[in-house]
């Protein structure tokens, strides 16, 4: 999924942590893709990104069923490696919300063999980082690290997804340092705002129970154990890397990683889906939330409506419109009517994926539904979005490309593909379809998301 800049204190960190969420403030950039040429290829094989990357992927499985994806990426001057863990029922579980996330900061403070100690020192003699996420729909932990090492940090980082020390001390203090962030979220109105949403969404759906810690979470060490048991399923489990190999240190890598995993034991599990393929959205009777709090002195609005589905050719349409939206916005509620200070759209990324406009201090806006469904259909003209399209397109594809400079890019490329696609080389085929895209499905889309309802979220209107 593309992420777009943030470029404002409304997206600080501590709302960035509580959810995928990929948005964007002021102007798109445009001047930063124009080096793109959008030529035509009439099949994808013609289109150099795809051609050049399609024989790239090594791809197997252990024989415990769990997929193996390693990318020889010629550009890279590191190496990365990834255990994807789809997120099963029980991570749904409101009490249990951060579990995953625990867990997983548990396990990089050691294992039964190596010491919290000697994986730290790994950052210096090896320039090895371990790293962990929670999604929506799974959890990862992984490690980079140069190509050279990574067969050695292997090792390590197996040992400690396997066997971690899971130390109890440690448990306790990280439950501690959750504590102490929820002091912080509750005075954040973003923060405020985006429990509102996910509070109201999960009483139809409990797939919308956040992955993190909440307030409402309670989490003992004996949780920690079994979610860490309930990690090693082979049907849960996924594998990808990147890196510049060469054939020879394919074969090697996945020689390793048969050994250190193929002995994990693989058995059913219920996924986490949500029970709609959509909200409805358009049936709530009260199309507005509202907060209030001493805390805040500024009005915040979320607008939350259905986009589709993550990596389908649908979404690559609604994401160049929401660029196209994001210039719009800013270009006209803040630059020029000066009705709030900051404007953008983003999305939280899941099976029942969300889109989301995030606007920072409302000035003037009152009628948020009406007002802006009324502007965006008074400006957006198909006349108007033919001479923008192009320039959209190069930033959206601008990203794909460069994703493959970075090992981390390009693992969450290969991730988000493989969990909702089924194929970790989806992604290299979206330059060619976004070429495909004109400026009449910009229209299409937006009354496909936006134009079938949005449910607002304020504070202190």
């Amino acid at each position: 999924m593309i992420k777009k800049s943030k470029k404002n204190a409304i997206f600080n960190a501590i709302f960035l942590i509580l959810m995928t969420f990929s948005a964007g403030c002021k102007s798109s950039g445009l001047e930063k893709a124009t080096a793109i040429t959008l030529d035509r290829y009439e099949t994808l094989e013609d289109e150099p990104f795809y051609s050049q990357n399609y024989n790239s992927f090594f791809e197997k499985k252990l024989s415990n069923g769990i997929p193996v994806i390693i990318k020889k990426s010629v550009n890279q001057k590191s190496a990365g490696f990834r255990i994807l863990i789809e997120s099963d029922e029980n991570s749904t579980n409101i009490k249990k919300n951060g579990l995953e996330e625990i867990t997983l900061e548990l396990m990089k403070h050691g294992s039964k063999k190596y010491s919290e100690l000697y994986i730290s020192s790994l950052e210096y003699t090896d320039q090895a980082v371990f790293t962990y996420s929670t999604k929506n729909d799974w959890c990862e932990y992984g490690f980079t690290c140069p190509k050279e090492k990574i067969k050695s940090v292997l090792e390590v980082f197996a040992e400690s997804f396997l066997i971690p020390a899971l130390d109890e001390e440690k448990f306790n203090e990280i439950l501690e340092e959750k504590e102490k962030i929820l002091q912080y979220e509750e005075i954040s109105p973003n923060y405020c705002l985006l429990k509102d949403v996910y509070m109201e969404l999960s009483k139809s759906d409990i797939y919308f129970a956040p992955k993190r810690y909440t307030a409402r979470s309670e989490i003992f060490y004996s949780d920690v154990k079994k979610c860490h048991e309930a990690f090693l399923n082979g049907r849960r489990l996924k594998i990808i890397a990147t890196g510049n190999f060469n054939d020879d240190e394919v074969k090697s890598l996945y020689s390793q990683i048969t050994e250190d995993f193929e002995s994990i034991a693989s058995y059913r599990f219920s996924k986490k889906y949500p029970k709609y393929d959509s909200v409805d959205f358009a049936s709530m009777t009260e199309k507005v939330r509202y907060t209030k709090s001493d805390f805040f002195n500024t009005s915040h609005v979320l607008g939350v409506f259905n986009i589709p589905r993550p990596c389908s050719d649908e979404y690559l349409k609604y994401a160049l419109l929401s660029l196209y939206l994001d210039d719009m916005f800013y270009s006209e509620l803040k630059e020029k009517s000066n009705m709030v200070q900051d404007i953008g759209t983003g999305n939280i990324m899941g099976y029942a994926n969300l889109g989301i406009i995030s606007v920072y201090n409302v000035l003037s806006l009152k009628n948020m539904s009406r007002e802006v469904y009324d502007y965006v259909i008074e400006n957006l003209k198909i006349e108007q979005s033919q001479k923008k399209i192009d320039n959209y397109k190069r930033i959206y594809t601008s990203f794909v490309l460069s994703s493959e400079l970075s090992v981390s890019k390009t693992l969450d490329q290969m991730a988000s593909s493989l969990i909702y696609c089924g194929d970790a080389k989806e992604y290299i085929m979206r330059p060619y379809k976004i070429s495909k895209i004109t400026a009449e499905d910009f229209m299409l889309s937006f009354e496909a998301t936006i134009g079938k309802g949005v449910l607002w979220f304020m504070t202190n209107f």
